[in-house]
């Protein structure tokens, strides 16, 4: 008789260890998944810092000049898109902090729009910082 006590002493035992295994196990995916969460937010603040300006659209060269100007100096910018006209042509360029950036290969005719969006580190793409239509 004194087994069949142990027996349930046991198994309610090993039953509380598998519980608590399985909570330890569920709590390290949700906490690792608020803290990506907590990173991209951060990230997406970061965006609202960035300042782009189109200096010009040349027509008979094709090319847009984009320039970064001051602000977000401690955000990593690893790459802008430039979306240009109504079909969305896309080209990427790499600007450093102040420098002035030319991007060729458009068909740059009046009326197009040109915007200059950034992408972060960690391929978080932002907002359209800057915007111009070619008159």
């Amino acid at each position: 008789m004194q087994k069949k006590g142990q027996e349930g002493v046991i198994i309610t035992v090993l039953l509380i260890l598998i519980a608590i295994a399985a909570v330890a196990v569920v709590s390290y995916f949700i906490i690792n998944q608020v803290r990506q969460g907590q990173t991209q937010a951060a990230d997406r603040l970061s965006c609202g810092e960035l300042n782009y300006e189109i200096i010009s659209a040349v027509k008979d060269t094709n090319s847009i000049t984009v320039r970064r100007i001051a602000g977000g100096d401690n955000v990593n910018v690893s790459n802008i898109i430039v979306t240009f006209g109504t079909k969305g042509t896309n080209k990427t360029a790499s600007p450093a902090m102040m420098e002035i950036t030319s991007v060729s290969g458009f068909n740059i005719t009046s009326g197009d729009k040109i915007e200059i969006t950034p992408i972060l580190k960690g391929s978080i793409t932002c907002d359209t910082r800057a915007s111009f239509t070619v008159l």
